[in-house]
């Protein structure tokens, strides 16, 4: 599984990673989401666009999870924050950016009254 993967990664290989994606890639933002353990997600790592917000990244995910409509996902930061989904991803990036260059971003799904 890819969070074993990641987590089993040198600090060292994930800045070797950033380091070949930021040269090819100059206006995206490296961002690697962790599921939890009830979650199933086809696609870990994104490249995004500076530009757009989170609620426009949501959307990406959504499409990725299976959720009955009783449950939502939310993302959570690496610190414990749930961004505003209109907050651009280019400012969560600055703000909760790791040490090797990655956002690192968590998806949880809660169970809802709908």
């Amino acid at each position: 599984m890819f969070v074993e993967h990641w987590n089993g990664l040198s600090d060292e290989d994930r800045k070797k990673q950033y380091n070949k994606i930021s040269q090819k890639y100059k206006n995206h933002i490296p961002v690697v989401v962790l599921p939890d353990e009830n979650i199933e997600i086809d696609k870990n790592k994104y490249l995004v666009n500076n530009d757009i917000t989170v609620g426009q990244f949501m959307f990406t995910i959504r499409k990725r999870v299976k959720l009955k409509k009783e449950e939502a996902l939310f993302i959570v930061t690496d610190s414990g924050v749930t961004p505003p989904n209109s907050e651009l991803m280019s400012v969560i990036y600055t703000n909760n950016k790791s040490s090797c260059g990655f956002l690192t971003l968590y998806i949880k799904k809660e169970a809802v009254f709908g």
